[in-house]
C-alpha cells in the first residue's frame, strides 16, 4: 500500500487540494505525507533572470528568501493537515527545476506522488500540467493528479474511493495498472471497473459483473448484452488473474474513442478515481497513450492515478 506519498505543491491555493487527497489515501495504509517546494535559482516574479548574477551574492540572497520563504509556507500547510488520519507529515524544500527536482526525491523510498495539474499561473513558477506528466514519465512510480476545475473538497482528508475505473486495452501494459488499483481497493473495499476500449467505431459493449457480499450465500457473475466472444475471454482472463475474489468488479468493453468512453464511463457507474498505465507520450501503438490520459485528466472531476507503463523486453530465442 502506499505508505511514503509526496506531495509538490509550489505556494498556491490551486496546488493544496493535493494534500487532502495525499491523506484521504494515507490514512488507509496509516501513511506518511512529505510536502515539497522545488524554489528555481531564479524567481521570475520578483526580478529579470538575465539581470542578475545567478551566482553572485545578489542572487543568492534572493534564492535564499525564495527557500526561506517556501519552508515558512509549507510549515503552515502542515500544521493544517490532519495528524489523526496519518504518520505524519514531513517538508522539505528543494531547488532546481521542477520535474527534475521532484523526480529526483520520488526516486527515494516513496511509493506516491499527489499533486495538482495547475498551479500559480502568469509569470510566477507553475505546477502546469507539462510538469506533471514529466513526472509521470520519470519519476517510474504512481503520480495521482488532480486539476484545478474539481469540485470535490478534499480538505477533510476524506475523500471517498468507492469505485475505481481501470481502462485497459488488451496489453500487458495497459494491464500494468491492475495491481496498484487493487491494493487500493482492498485497502478502501472498494469496488473496480475494468473498461476495455478499443479504437474502432465498431458499436461492441458487454458488461460483465462480479458481485460479493450479498445476502445470498454465493457471489455470481453475469453477463449483460451481445459481445464478441474475444473480448469476453479476455476480460474474465485478466480479472482470473488480478482481481481476488472478495473484491467486487464489473468489466465493460466497448469501442469508439478512448478517452470519450473512460469518461462517459466513469460518470455512468460514478467512479472516484481513475488508475490506468500510459507511455506519457502520444503514440501510436497503444491505445491508452499519453494524449489520452491527458484527454481524461483535463475533461474529468475525479484524480486520476497514472503509472509509466513499462514494456516487458522480449525474450530473446535459444
Amino acid at each position: 500500500m502506499f505508505r511514503n506519498i509526496l506531495v509538490p505543491l509550489d505556494g498556491s491555493a490551486r496546488a493544496e487540494p493535493a494534500v487532502g487527497l495525499a491523506q484521504s489515501v494515507a490514512k488507509s495504509g496509516d501513511g506518511r505525507i512529505t510536502l515539497v517546494q522545488v524554489v528555481n535559482n531564479f524567481d521570475p516574479l520578483m526580478t529579470n533572470p538575465h539581470e542578475i548574477d545567478i551566482a553572485g551574492d545578489g542572487g543568492e540572497k534572493i534564492v535564499a528568501g525564495a527557500v526561506a520563504k517556501a519552508s515558512e509556507y509549507l510549515t503552515r500547510v502542515a500544521e493544517g493537515v490532519n495528524s489523526s488520519s496519518v504518520s505524519g507529515v514531513g517538508t522539505k524544500v528543494r531547488r532546481g527545476k521542477a520535474a527534475e527536482a521532484i523526480c529526483a526525491m520520488a526516486s527515494d523510498g516513496y511509493d506516491l506522488v499527489v499533486m495538482s495539474t495547475h498551479g500559480r499561473t502568469g509569470l510566477a513558477r507553475t505546477m502546469l500540467g507539462s510538469v506533471a506528466m514529466a513526472v509521470v514519465r520519470d519519476a517510474h512510480l504512481p503520480v495521482m493528479l488532480i486539476n484545478d476545475h474539481q469540485y470535490a473538497d478534499y480538505s477533510k482528508g476524506d475523500y471517498p474511493f468507492h469505485t475505481i475505473l481501470v481502462p485497459l486495452d488488451g496489453t500487458p501494459l495497459a494491464e500494468q495498472a491492475l495491481p496498484p488499483a487493487v491494493e487500493l481497493a482492498k485497502a478502501e473495499h472498494a469496488k473496480l471497473v475494468l473498461l476495455k476500449v478499443l479504437a474502432v467505431q465498431d458499436e461492441t459493449e458487454v458488461y460483465i459483473v462480479h458481485e460479493v457480499g450479498r445476502e445470498e450465500a454465493e457471489d455470481y457473475d453475469y453477463v449483460l448484452g451481445n459481445t464478441d466472444l474475444e473480448d469476453y475471454r479476455y476480460l474474465e482472463e485478466v480479472s482470473a488473474r488480478y482481481i481476488p475474489a472478495d473484491i467486487a468488479y464489473t468489466s465493460i468493453a466497448c469501442a469508439g474513442m478512448p478517452a470519450q468512453d473512460i469518461v462517459t464511463t466513469l460518470d455512468n457507474h460514478h467512479c472516484d478515481l481513475v488508475v490506468m498505465a500510459t507511455h506519457a507520450r502520444a503514440g501510436l501503438h497503444r491505445i491508452i497513450d499519453g494524449s489520452v490520459a491527458e484527454q481524461v485528466i483535463s475533461t474529468t472531476n475525479v484524480p486520476v492515478m497514472l503509472l509509466r507503463g513499462q514494456i516487458p523486453p522480449t525474450p530473446l530465442k535459444g
